[in-house]
C-alpha cells in the first residue's frame, strides 16, 4: 500500500497555545489535523489516496483509470481546502490589529506559505468574523493577534472566515444565513454568491464562489468540525 503525498507543514510550533499562534502557525496547525476526519478541522482537506498492487493487466488498467479519476478529485478537493484556509487566514489578518510572536525570517516564511495571504493587517473586519463580544477599534479591527481572535470565534464567525465574502454570509451569533434574516427575496446577492438558473440562491443552498463553489450548508458543516478542534485544543 502507498499514499500520495499530502502537503503539510512542520508541526514544530503547533504546541503553543492557540491564542499565541501567528497566521503561519495557524495554517500549520490546521494542516496537522488528520485529513478527512469527520467532525474535526481535518474536514478541510481530503483523506490521502490509497493504491494497491495487482498482477492482472486488466485489473491494472482499470485501476489506473480509477486512480486518475481519484487523483483528479483529490487534487480538486485539496485546492478547495487551500482556498478555505487562505480565506480564514486573510480574514483573521484583516481583523487583527494586535501583534503576534512571529518566528523566523520573512523569506523563510514565504517559502513555506501554501495559502495566498493578500490582506492588509488590521484594515478591518471585512469578512464579518467578529461577533459583538469583540471590542473593535476605529478601524473596525481588534487589538489582538490572529491566534487570540481564532480562539474566540463563534461558529458563525468561523464560517464567514471560510467563505471569504465581504460582509459575511451568516450571522456571527446564530449562524443563520444573512439572506434568511434579511427576508428579502428580491435583494441582490453579495459579491461571491452565485445565482442558480437565474434565481437567487438563498439560505444554506447559496453557492459561495470565493469558497471553491461550495454551498453554505457544506461550509457550515466544515466550520463545525474546525470549531470542535479549536474548542478541544
Amino acid at each position: 500500500m502507498s499514499q500520495y503525498p499530502v502537503q503539510q507543514r512542520s508541526s514544530s510550533s503547533i504546541q503553543k497555545p492557540l491564542w499565541d499562534l501567528t497566521p503561519i502557525e495557524i495554517e500549520s496547525w490546521v494542516r496537522s489535523l488528520s485529513p478527512g476526519a469527520v467532525n474535526t478541522g481535518g474536514m478541510l482537506f481530503p483523506k490521502p489516496l490509497m493504491t494497491s498492487s495487482s498482477s492482472s493487466a486488466a485489473a491494472n488498467s482499470a485501476a489506473e483509470d480509477s486512480s486518475k479519476s481519484d487523483k483528479d478529485a483529490y487534487q480538486a478537493r485539496l485546492q478547495v481546502g487551500n482556498i478555505l484556509l487562505g480565506n480564514l487566514v486573510n480574514g483573521l489578518r484583516m481583523a487583527s490589529a494586535g501583534t503576534s510572536n512571529h518566528d523566523g525570517s520573512a523569506a523563510k516564511k514565504a517559502k513555506t506559505q501554501h495559502v495566498v495571504v493578500t490582506a492588509q493587517k488590521g484594515c478591518g473586519d471585512m469578512y464579518n468574523i467578529l461577533d459583538p463580544s469583540f471590542s473593535k477599534n476605529t478601524n473596525n479591527a481588534v487589538d489582538e493577534g490572529e491566534g487570540a481572535i481564532l480562539s474566540r470565534l463563534t461558529l458563525g464567525g468561523l464560517v464567514n472566515g471560510l467563505c471569504g465574502v465581504y460582509g459575511g454570509c451568516v450571522d456571527t451569533v446564530t449562524c443563520v444565513p444573512l439572506s434568511d434574516l434579511n427576508g428579502d427575496n428580491n435583494a441582490a446577492a453579495p459579491d461571491g454568491i452565485h445565482t442558480n438558473n437565474g434565481q437567487q440562491a438563498k439560505g444554506v443552498d447559496a453557492v459561495i464562489e470565493s469558497a471553491g463553489n461550495l454551498t453554505l450548508k457544506e461550509l457550515i458543516r466544515i466550520g463545525s468540525g474546525l470549531h470542535r478542534s479549536i474548542s478541544a485544543r
